[in-house]
């Protein structure tokens, strides 16, 4: 074989590798988003944002006191604007911290994470609406 074959075939051997290395399945790795509003910090944790059920984390803590009592009601919603398409809401009572185990995302695209705080004071909720870009299986 001469050396012009040799260059050819290390080219090619070369193509094949990187390409590989590129299709290469990633890791799920969790995305954790962070967000506010006057009187509250939540913080939410996608443990894989793909297609399909994952959990989901969520921290609410007190701008003032850093404590969240035991009865503040929360609610979550998946919504895909884009679409119109909307997961059921997770409602859930939290006591600074919840993790919701079996939450689907049937679809790739951009969501929107929408979490609503009712005081127990009987101010008006407050709610935040973080984006999420869900990739396919």
């Amino acid at each position: 074989m001469t050396r012009r074959v040799w260059a050819g075939l290390a080219v090619i051997v070369a193509a094949v590798l990187a390409l590989t290395w590129i299709a290469w399945p990633s890791p799920r790795k969790a995305v954790t988003l962070y967000c506010g509003t006057e009187h509250y910090t939540v913080t939410v944790t996608v443990d894989s944002p793909r297609v399909g059920t994952t959990a989901l984390e969520l921290a609410i803590d007190e701008r003032e006191d850093h404590d969240l009592p035991g009865s503040e009601p929360v609610t979550v919603e998946l919504v895909m604007p884009l679409m119109g398409h909307a997961m059921p809401p997770l409602r859930e009572v939290v006591s600074g911290r919840t993790k919701f185990d079996q939450v689907m995302l049937p679809m790739a695209g951009p969501w929107d994470i929408v979490v609503t705080i009712t005081p127990p004071s009987g101010d008006p909720d407050e709610r935040v609406t973080m984006p999420l870009w869900v990739s396919g299986g």
